[in-house]
């Protein structure tokens, strides 16, 4: 983000992944395969879309 490294740390679990940003953790479950044009995604509870 704005040219600065933020290392994260992601862990897999079924239907997608735990990450680990700074102190902050995120569930997020997805379908999302390469190719797809958008991914869609829960965050946390949330839904959420992306440009693929």
């Amino acid at each position: 983000v704005d040219g600065t490294s933020h290392p994260i740390n992601t862990r897999t679990i079924s239907g997608g992944y735990d990450i680990a940003l700074n102190d902050t953790q995120y569930h997020v479950l997805t379908d999302w395969s390469i190719g797809d044009s958008l991914i869609r995604a829960n965050v946390d509870g949330r839904d959420v879309t992306f440009p693929g």
